[in-house]
This record gives C-alpha cells, structure tokens and sequence, in this order.
C-alpha cells in the first residue's frame, strides 16, 4: 500500500492542479461517475449528483480547459468523457482510495 500512496503522490506533485483536483470531492465525484458510465452532459450529472447545474458546469469546464476532459456536441447539448489525463487520474485515484 505504501508504494501505491507514495506514486498517488508523486503524481500529484507533477502538477499542482492535479492535487488541487484531488481535494474537491465534486471534482472528483464527477471523473468517478465519467469514468464508470461514460459521456455525460453538464446537465445529466448535475440532475444525478443532485447539484446546481451552473456549479457543475463550471467545475466541468475548468476541467476541460486543463485537459482532464473533452467534449463533443451531441444535437443540442455538450457531452462531456475522459481525456487520457482525466482516465489516468481516474486509474490512479481508484488504485489509492479504491
């Protein structure tokens, strides 16, 4: 456990907004249900984790801008996946917290 801790965190230091991520629990819980089911749009997760829509978005958005996400248009709305940086935060997050 201590070699899966100690990689968590010096993959953490390689970027600070990577760690900075990390700590926000709706960050996170928005890459874990991206991760496990998919593209989604702002609206979907926002209805399914019960959180006003214009905090999601945002938070969304932010992740996109470095990279953790991508999205494509879909009729009239935007979904939102997992880049190869966002699948990778994913991999490692679930090898430390399970």
């Amino acid at each position: 456990m201590t070699d899966v801790f100690e990689e968590w965190m010096a993959y953490l230091q390689q970027d600070p907004y990577l760690f900075h991520m990390s700590k926000d629990a709706v960050v996170v819980d928005i890459l874990l249900k991206l991760g496990s089911e998919g593209g989604k749009s702002a609206h979907q997760i926002s209805e399914e984790m019960s959180l006003p829509y214009d905090r999601v978005k945002k938070k969304m958005e932010d992740l996109l801008k470095h990279g953790i996400l991508e999205k494509m248009q879909a009729g009239p709305r935007w979904i939102y996946f997992l880049s190869f940086r966002g699948k990778e935060f994913v991999d490692k997050y679930k090898k430390v917290h399970g």
